[in-house]
C-alpha cells in the first residue's frame, strides 16, 4: 500500500494503490428485475491485527488518507458498541487477533430499476475464531460544491449530497410545523398544570435553573391560562462511562444552578439541548442531571416516580440518539467523512469525486433497501436505543424529535416523518398516555403491559449505569398502569394475575448457565429481582396460555411481596417473596422417568418430560442445557402447578386420549441455599400432539390435556420462591 497516486487538490484525499484500485473498479451497475438491491465485491482485501492494525496505520503514516479513515472508524466508539450488541464482547474483550478487512459496494434500485445507484461502502470485518462477520455501513454520495463531482454522481448513480446540519432555516421550519401538527392530535397531557420540580430557563445568554414554586408564583401573575403551564422539552440521552465528570445539580451547587450555567461549563450535548430549544422557541428544558438533586436519594426517588408526568407533559422530547456521552453533540450528522478521488478504470474517461461517511455497525450483510433504514438504523443501532432509562422517556412521551446518525425524525402516537422524506400516517414507535390507556378494557390493560415488560427484559446490566436501576426505570410506566387497574405492582407483576403472568420463559441469548442462574437474580454487591419476576433473567416472551381460552387459575392460594430500598413504592427492592398453595410434583417421589425430544410449534418446548410412560408435559428452562443431560438434575425440581386452560375444540372433536382433558401449565423449581425456599427455574406446559386432520389432511399441533394425570401425581403444598 506504499504506491501513492499524485497530490490530488485540496480536502481530497491521497490513496495508496490499493485503495485506488478498489474505489475505481466498479462494474457496470445493473440489477435483475424486480431486484431492489445487490452488492458488488471489490478486490479490495487486507489481512491486519487487531486491534492496532499496524498496516492500516504504516499505510496511513505514508499518506493515505483513506487507509487512515479506515483504521479510524474500525477503532471508533461507534464500532466498539456494535461489537458489544452483535458479538456481546468489546474490542477489549476481544483481545489481539487477526482480522481479515474486505469492501463492497451496495446498489440500490432507484425510480428507474434500469439506473440502479451506488449506495452504501459495506466495510466487512471478519475476526479470527469468531463465527459472525460484521459490517460498517459507510453511505456513498456526490460530493458538495465541487465540478468534478458531477460526472462521478452520473456515472454511479449517487444521491445528492446530504444536508449535515440540523439547526439550518429549513429543518428548524420543518420541526415546528410537525410539533404545530402535532398538537392537533388532541393527545392529551399526562397531567393537566403539572410542571416539573426544576426546569432549566433558556430565554437568556446564560440558562439557570428556575423551581417549580418560582414558576407557580409567576402563572398565577397571569390573566391567560393558556400561559399558566409553561412549556418545556425534554432530554433523552446517554450519559456515557465518565459519569463522574457529568454537569450536575447537587443541594451544594443548587444555589450555583439557580443563579446560571456558564457556557464554558456546559456538555456538548447540554449546549445542543439548550440550542434546540431556543431554536424551536420552548423557553424551559428538563435534564436529569441537572434538575434532580444528585446526591439526594429522596429526592431522585420522588422524581423516578414522575417521569410519566415529566416526559407526558414535555411539549416535545429531543432524543440525542447519534451522542454516546454526554460530550457529544447530536445537531448535525455524525461519523467521518471523507471525499475521494474517482476514475473509472472500466471507463477511462469517467472520473470525479465521491463522498463516503461511516454510519453505522451491523451483522454482515444486512439487506438495507430503502430510505426508510436510515430511521431504522438510527435508532436500532445507536447505543441510546440500548440505554434502560431511554426506554420509557420516549415511551411516555407525546412527541419526539430523533437526532440520529444520518438525518432527523419526528414521531407521535398517531405519524412520523423523516426529513426530506413523506409522512407516515402510523405510529412508528409504541407511545403509551394515560389518556389513551383509559379508553382501553381491563384485559387489553394487561395485554398491553405484557408488550412493555417483553420489549423491556431486552435490556441487559450494560443498559444501566447502575443496574439496580431496572425497577426505578420502568417505574415511571408502572405508575400509570397501576392507576388504572388498581392493582399491587411487585416487581414487575401485577398481583391480581399472577397465576398467568408468572407464565414466562427465556428466549436465546438471555439464558445463562445453569451455575450463575441460581444467584443471576443478584448482583455480589446488591440484590435485583426475585427469580420469578419477569425481569430476572434476560429477554423473554410470555406462554401462549396467556390466549387460550377457558383460562383458570388452579392455585389454592397465590401470594406475593417484595421490600423496597426506598420511598419510591415501584422502585428498587432489597427482597422478594412469591408464597404458593398448589398441586406440586417432587420428581424425588417419582418411579421412572424419562425426557423425549418434541416436534413442537414452540422451539423453545423441544423436550416432553415422562412419568412412568405417560407423558407429563413440555418443558423448558431458564438455563442452557441438553435435554439428555438433565435427566438426573430433574429428580431435585419440583413443578408447580399454577393454570389450566379448555385444548382447543378441533381436538376435542378427534376424541382422541387427552382430548376431554384441560392443559396445565405452571412453574419448575428447584431448591434455593436457603432452607425450605426455592427458585424459579423453569416453566412447563402441556404437551403437543402433531396430528392430520382429516378435513385438510395438514399436520397441525394440538395441546394434549395434561391436567388428571398432574393432579394424580402431585400433592398440595405450599412453596416459598424467592
Amino acid at each position: 500500500m506504499d504506491n501513492l497516486a499524485a497530490p490530488p487538490p485540496n480536502d481530497v484525499a491521497r490513496l495508496c494503490q490499493a485503495c485506488q484500485e478498489a474505489i475505481n473498479h466498479i462494474g457496470p451497475l445493473n440489477l435483475s428485475p424486480g431486484e431492489p438491491h445487490t452488492y458488488l465485491d471489490t478486490e479490495y482485501w487486507l489481512k491486519d491485527r487487531f486491534p492496532r492494525l499496524p498496516k492500516l496505520e504504516i499505510s496511513s503514516r505514508q499518506g493515505c488518507d483513506f487507509c487512515d479513515f479506515l483504521r479510524e472508524i474500525i477503532l471508533s466508539g461507534d464500532t466498539d458498541d456494535g461489537l458489544k450488541r452483535i458479538l456481546g464482547k468489546s474490542a477489549a474483550d476481544l483481545g489481539a487477533l487477526d482480522v481479515d478487512i474486505s469492501l463492497t459496494y451496495g446498489l440500490v434500485a432507484k425510480e428507474n430499476p434500469a439506473e440502479p445507484g451506488l449506495h452504501i461502502l459495506e466495510v466487512c470485518l471478519s475476526f479470527e475464531g469468531v463465527a459472525s462477520p460484521i459490517d460498517l455501513i459507510c453511505f456513498v454520495e456526490a460530493a458538495a460544491d465541487c465540478p468534478d463531482a458531477e460526472a462521478a454522481a452520473e456515472l454511479l448513480g449517487l444521491a445528492e449530497p446530504s444536508n449535515q446540519s440540523y439547526t439550518d432555516r429549513e429543518t428548524i421550519r420543518w420541526m415546528k410545523a410537525k410539533i404545530k401538527a402535532c398538537e392537533k392530535h388532541e393527545h392529551g397531557l399526562a397531567a393537566d398544570g403539572f410542571i416539573p420540580e426544576r426546569l432549566l430557563d433558556v430565554r437568556r445568554g446564560r440558562p439557570r435553573v428556575v423551581l417549580r414554586s418560582d414558576l407557580v408564583t409567576l402563572r398565577k401573575t397571569r390573566s391567560n391560562v393558556g400561559d399558566q403551564v409553561p412549556k418545556y422539552s425534554a432530554l433523552s440521552y446517554c450519559w456515557g462511562s465518565n459519569s463522574e465528570a457529568q454537569l450536575k445539580t447537587t443541594t451544594d451547587s443548587l444555589p450555583d444552578r439557580l443563579f446560571g450555567i456558564d457556557k464554558n461549563e456546559m456538555t456538548a450535548v447540554l449546549r445542543d439541548a439548550v440550542q434546540i430549544t431556543k431554536s424551536l422557541s420552548i423557553n424551559y428544558l428538563w435534564v436529569d442531571a441537572l434538575c434532580i438533586l444528585q446526591d439526594d436519594i429522596s429526592d431522585w426517588e420522588r422524581q423516578c416516580v414522575n417521569m410519566d408526568k415529566i416526559y407526558g407533559n414535555a411539549h416535545i422530547t429531543l432524543r440525542a440518539e447519534s451522542s454516546r456521552s454526554f460530550n457529544e453533540g447530536f445537531l448535525s450528522q455524525k461519523g467521518r467523512r471523507i471525499t475521494l478521488p474517482f476514475q473509472s478504470s472500466l471507463l477511462h474517461s469517467k472520473k470525479g469525486l465521491l463522498c463516503i461517511q461511516f454510519k453505522y455497525v451491523e451483522s454482515a450483510h444486512r439487506n438495507r433497501t430503502s430510505d426508510s433504514d436510515i430511521l431504522y438504523s438510527d435508532y436500532r443501532l445507536s447505543r441510546l436505543s440500548n440505554r434502560g432509562w431511554a426506554f420509557q422517556e420516549t415511551v411516555l412521551s407525546i412527541r419526539v424529535l430523533m437526532f440520529g446518525h444520518a438525518n432527523v425524525h419526528f414521531f407521535c402516537g398517531d405519524s412520523y416523518q423523516t426529513r426530506d422524506m413523506g409522512t407516515e400516517d402510523y405510529p412508528y414507535y409504541a407511545m403509551i398516555s394515560e389518556c389513551g390507556l383509559m379508553k382501553e378494557q381491563r384485559q387489553r390493560l394487561f395485554d398491553i403491559w405484557d408488550g412493555v415488560i417483553h420489549a423491556y427484559t431486552k435490556f441487559t446490566k450494560d443498559s444501566f449505569t447502575k443496574f439496580t436501576d431496572t425497577l426505578p426505570a420502568l417505574s415511571g410506566l408502572a405508575a400509570i398502569f397501576q392507576r388504572q387497574l388498581q392493582d399491587d405492582y411487585i416487581a414487575g407483576l401485577w398481583k391480581k394475575t399472577l397465576f398467568h403472568s408468572l407464565a414466562w420463559y427465556c428466549l436465546p441469548p438471555s439464558n445463562p448457565l445453569k451455575a450463575d442462574l441460581c444467584c443471576g437474580h443478584q448482583l455480589e454487591s446488591a440484590y435485583l429481582v426475585p427469580s420469578w419476576s419477569l425481569l430476572s433473567r434476560g429477554y423473554m416472551d410470555f406462554l401462549q396460555a396467556h390466549n387460550k381460552n377457558g383460562l383458570k387459575a388452579e392455585v389454592k392460594e397465590i401470594n406475593a411481596q417484595v421490600d423496597l430500598v426506598g420511598e419510591n413504592p415501584l422502585g428498587a427492592i432489597t427482597s422478594g417473596e412469591l408464597i404458593i398453595r398448589s398441586n406440586v410434583v417432587d420428581m424425588a417421589s417419582l418411579g421412572d422417568l424419562e425426557i423425549r425430544s418434541q416436534v413442537v410449534d414452540n422451539p423453545y418446548f423441544g423436550y416432553g418430560l415422562l412419568v412412568d410412560g405417560q407423558f407429563l408435559g413440555n418443558f423448558t428452562l431458564d438455563f442452557r442445557f441438553d435435554g439428555r443431560d438433565i435427566l438426573g438434575e430433574m429428580r431435585a425440581f419440583r413443578w408447580v402447578l399454577l393454570g389450566s386452560y379448555e385444548v382447543p375444540e378441533a381436538f376435542k372433536a378427534l376424541k382422541l386420549e387427552g382430548s376431554c382433558d384441560r392443559g396445565a401449565y405452571g412453574l419448575i423449581i428447584c431448591p434455593a441455599q436457603v432452607p425450605n425456599k426455592f427458585y424459579r427455574i423453569g416453566i412447563f406446559e402441556p404437551r403437543v400432539e402433531i396430528i392430520v386432520t382429516p378435513e385438510n389432511q395438514k399436520n397441525r399441533f394440538f395441546e394434549v390435556g395434561n391436567l388428571h394425570l398432574f393432579k394424580e401425581l402431585s400433592e398440595v403444598e405450599t412453596v416459598t420462591i424467592i
